[in-house]
């Protein structure tokens, strides 16, 4: 049955009542199933059969469908829908439609099913449609039509012109519009930056541009207040006898808070202009009649999610929307609805494809087509298009988007409240809220500011330790992305509205910049102030599990239950104040007392790693010498891709794979792969034989004077240094460590300019000098080194080595971290992210080993269904890539976070600082993917502090 079918009379369509009768008898035989099989609902509208058959329903969700029966769930098709047209959800939480709502499967599979049935070609060809049949000509009108009937949009007053989503629009309009000199571009600084974008073309025309907030009046009526002074260019420009033109840009709702804009507005500035709050026009001192026609360009991308504009009640002149925001497909469609009596002021200054009625190659002669398909350059995305109806007979099937509306007006009233309502132990609000949320922690929005008149389904929100100071956004984001949560943080392409609700200037917005904060990085809070926030965002096909999921979400990890906690045993308090002692890593009990003359605690060298190759596997040698930058030709070379960017696991989990391992005799690298023939050889420099850490060496320990762990740069350069004098090898050691410095070969000294092959690549901010790898040869295959090269990594790519001393010591770049002085060293650094040398304690991963198999039986006992975690998380050190592991019966788990100094032999190595840990020790080394959040999930429970996961500790060595 096509959409257009769909009639809706005062009576019940006899057709209609049939397929009711069959839905009620299907609903009851699924019923009877669901029952026989004993799988309750996990949702319903009706609390007491809830109660009485659903005995897992909680009682904070029957208190929501007591409060929301009548709006949630679609009058209870919600969880069906749920389970039959998202399934591949699974136990993922999707809160993110802000960004884009998901596609229904069988929205998708009527999708292809019309592709099979109907012949959709080029639109601007006859085809089939002379005799009656379906083509791409009728599925673009019959989308015109439905677009602007979601929009109350009357044909006669309004044409459809689709675009390349609703920034394509936006363009559209920036490049068209008839702008003058006298021309004001005003927009609502709280605007996607798709609108804000039109003001480049403004003052490129010789136009001026303003920012405005909304404000009362001294009549209670709405007006605006400008940000800053008129924004102008010093632009030769010729003025113009003609009335200019002028636009007024506004979302239809915020996409940053969700906070909705009164409607009434766009009437009102198309009469009367745009009053400021002085009374007086932003367009001058001139009679409104006088001042020219300002035309509104409304942003729908984010309201015609749940609640489109009605465009018969405000007439717009401009309106843009994106279709993927709306049913989640096609992508990369918009529409931009377009009054007819302001199509004629728009201006093209390009024409292509369909667009011209006639076109003469030889003279500047053309005639734009009238209406939409005069401003639709080229041949349209006509099989998207004909997709569209199927995405609004998805939204027509739940009662179209007033149920929409109402459904997800629900779980955002539940989701505000929950967070407001929820305080740490000393009383202090968890989170700030930004938007028009009744009742919002914000001290200067507790009433609805001027000109919004509700909130969409947007909760945006800050986290705020119990001291007051703000939990980083970008942490909030990457944990709740180990927890399986999708939502958005920072600024969402919205700095205005960005810095109106954080209280950012201008000024320090820039400050911000040349700092090194741009948008999509990790700097979320600078100086005290965070930069964005964290959004939920609700679709039509969210439930309460959903907003659940989060809730508890924020309690586990953010919410305190009392003001400061101690941390025992390593763990870290999640909510503490970072400038605060008693949140700093403290020392388990008794470990306070200088240990290292105790003879119950014999702590001994386990292991030693080695990666020559970064990102690639290592190996595990009985002994291995000192280098320069940490463990001799410890990742030395770097696989890059033929741009020269650095290959690494976060993209490539497969390099893994590669076994590369150092024979010091022969003087090559050997590098093996499971996917490649053969074994790539690299010429590698013999050095000089040495007695080295051998496993079994005894490791004695230095702790802090104190129990908490001494910052970095309070530590004296003289400490480091005494800390070192006395690393002389000693004979009478029971172990002799001798270090080994690089030979100075040509390969290793070659300066920058003196090779063509020479390559400059970005590594952790760093700009580190590389040259080829040296001499290679590929045995056991008849491959050249490329071509084995890109069989195992699956592409083309070329291995380099790091040249000497190009780049900064591990003690600077620690002492950046925490925004202090470096001390004073004369390491450099190899290719690895931190410090020389990453050491683990034993008793550390059998702690976490404990926690995992603990987390696994819990999940096994509750659910059934729940995935079983890889053995090889359980086993080995590997996904860790420590060099030294160590470890001792009577060693406690995470006492090394108090450690200052460690020595094996006669050698002191100053501890740098903890290891910050990533999504690389969730990929599966052996197997080259990526096994899912685990285990950093479960190290950030009880291992995170300042927005890092910690675990194990950093090392440096002065080697000169």
């Amino acid at each position: 049955m096509h959409l257009q079918d769909h009639k809706f009379p005062r009576g019940l369509h006899a057709s209609m009542l049939a397929e009711a009768g069959l839905l009620f008898l299907s609903l009851i035989s699924w019923g009877l199933n669901e029952l026989a099989r004993e799988i309750s609902l996990a949702s319903t509208s009706l609390v007491d059969f809830a109660e009485k058959f659903d005995t897992a329903i909680s009682a904070e969700k029957a208190a929501f469908l007591q409060r929301h029966q009548k709006a949630y769930g679609y009058r209870n098709k919600i969880d069906r829908m749920r389970q039959q047209e998202f399934a591949r959800l699974g136990k993922r939480v999707y809160v993110d439609h802000a960004g884009s709502t998901l596609y229904a499967a069988s929205q998708l599979r009527a999708v292809f099913k019309d592709l099979e049935a109907h012949v959709y070609g080029n639109p601007h060809s006859l085809h089939g449609e002379l005799l009656g049949e379906w083509g791409s000509g009728a599925a673009e009108a019959e989308a015109r039509r439905l677009t602007l009937q979601m929009c109350s949009a009357s044909a006669q007053d309004y044409v459809c012109i689709f675009t390349a989503g609703a920034t394509g629009g936006f363009r559209l309009i920036a490049e068209c519009f008839p702008w003058k000199p006298e021309s004001v571009m005003v927009y609502t600084r709280d605007n996607h930056n798709s609108v804000t974008g039109i003001r480049e073309s403004a003052l490129q025309a010789g136009a001026s541009a303003l920012a405005v907030d909304l404000c009362a009046g001294s009549n209670g009526a709405t007006c605006f207040q400008p940000c800053l002074p008129l924004m102008s260019r010093s632009l030769q420009h010729a003025s113009s006898t003609e009335q200019p033109v002028h636009m007024f840009a506004m979302p239809v709702e915020s996409n940053f808070s969700g906070m909705r804009y009164d409607p009434v507005l766009v009437t009102a500035i198309q009469q009367q202009g745009m009053p400021g709050a002085d009374g007086e026009s932003l367009l001058g001192r001139v009679p409104v009649q006088e001042q020219g026609r300002c035309l509104v360009v409304l942003d729908a991308a984010k309201a015609c999610t749940t609640c489109p504009p009605n465009l018969a009640e405000c007439s717009a002149d401009f309106v843009a929307l994106s279709f993927y925001k709306i049913f989640g497909y096609p992508s990369g469609l918009g529409a931009l609805l377009v009054r007819k009596d302001a199509l004629p002021l728009l201006r093209k200054r390009y024409f292509g494809g369909g667009a011209v009625a006639v076109s003469i190659a030889e003279e500047d002669f053309s005639r734009q087509r009238p209406g939409a398909a005069g401003m639709e350059d080229g041949t349209s995305a006509f099989l998207s298009v004909a997709a569209l109806k199927h995405g609004f007979a998805q939204i027509h099937r739940l009662g179209g988007f007033t149920a929409v509306e109402h459904h997800t007006q629900a779980l955002t009233r539940h989701m505000a409240e929950s967070l407001q309502e929820m305080h740490h132990g000393n009383g202090r609000p968890v989170c700030a809220l930004y938007g028009a949320h009744a009742g919002t922690v914000l001290p200067d929005a507790r009433y609805m500011p001027p000109g919004i008149i509700g909130q969409g389904p947007i909760v945006t929100f800050n986290i705020m330790r119990p001291d007051g100071t703000f939990v980083g956004y970008r942490e909030v984001e990457k944990l709740a992305a180990l927890n399986r949560i999708d939502l958005r943080a920072g600024a969402f392409c919205n700095p205005g509205a960005c810095a109106q609700h954080l209280g950012l200037t201008p000024e320090r917005m820039r400050a911000n910049f040349e700092a090194g904060h741009v948008c999509w990085d990790d700097h979320d809070v600078i100086d005290g102030i965070p930069t964005g926030a964290v959004r939920v965002s609700f679709g039509y096909m969210s439930t309460f599990e959903d907003a659940a999921a989060v809730l508890q979400f924020v309690r586990e990890f953010f919410h305190s239950a009392q003001a400061q906690q101690d941390n025992v045993n390593g763990q870290m308090n999640p909510a503490a104040d970072p400038k605060d002692e008693s949140s700093a890593i403290k020392a388990p009990p008794g470990m306070a007392e200088d240990f290292t003359t105790s003879s119950s605690l014999t702590p001994v060298l386990e292991a030693i790693f080695v990666y020559p190759i970064k990102s690639c596997a290592g190996f595990s040698p009985s002994e291995w010498s000192l280098g320069p930058n940490g463990l001799l030709y410890d990742r030395e070379w770097v696989l890059i891709d033929e741009s020269g960017v650095a290959l690494t696991q976060k993209s490539m989990p497969q390099l893994g794979l590669l076994r590369p391992r150092i024979d010091r005799s022969a003087g090559v690298m050997i590098v093996r792969s499971p996917t490649a023939q053969g074994e790539l050889r690299v010429s590698v420099p013999p050095q000089p034989g040495s007695t080295t850490h051998t496993p079994t060496t005894r490791v004695s320990v230095s702790p802090a004077t104190s129990p908490m762990v001494t910052p970095l740069a309070s530590l004296a350069a003289s400490d480091i240094e005494a800390g070192l004098s006395d690393a002389d090898d000693n004979p009478n050691s029971s172990v002799r460590v001798r270090r080994s410095r690089l030979s100075e070969t040509p390969e290793q000294v070659v300066q920058v300019g003196e090779s063509p092959e020479l390559k400059r690549i970005k590594v952790c901010s760093d700009t580190v000098a590389t040259a080829q790898a040296g001499a290679m040869e590929v045995v056991g295959s008849q491959l050249t080194p490329q071509e084995w090269l890109r069989q195992a990594v699956g592409l083309p790519c070329h291995l380099v080595r790091q040249q000497p001393g190009s780049r900064r010591s591990s003690l600077q770049r620690a002492a950046q971290e925490v925004q202090q002085q470096p001390m004073q060293s004369r390491n450099t650094l190899g290719f690895a992210n931190e410090g020389q040398y990453l050491l683990l304690n034993s008793s550390s991963l059998r702690d976490l080993r404990q926690r995992l198999s603990a987390a696994q039986a819990d999940a096994s006992s509750t659910d059934s269904s729940s995935s079983v975690l890889p053995s090889s998380i359980f086993a080995g050190v590997s996904r860790f890539r420590p060099n030294f592991v160590i470890g001792a019966a009577d060693l406690a788990p995470f006492s090394e976070d108090a450690w200052r100094f460690v020595q094996l032999g006669p050698h002191f190595f100053h501890v740098t600082g903890p290891c910050a840990r990533c999504e690389i020790i969730c990929i599966d080394a052996a197997n080259g993917v990526k096994s899912g959040p685990e285990p950093l999930l479960t190290l950030a429970r009880y291992r995170r502090q300042q927005g890092r996961i910690l675990f194990g500790i950093l090392l440096d060595h002065d080697f000169n």
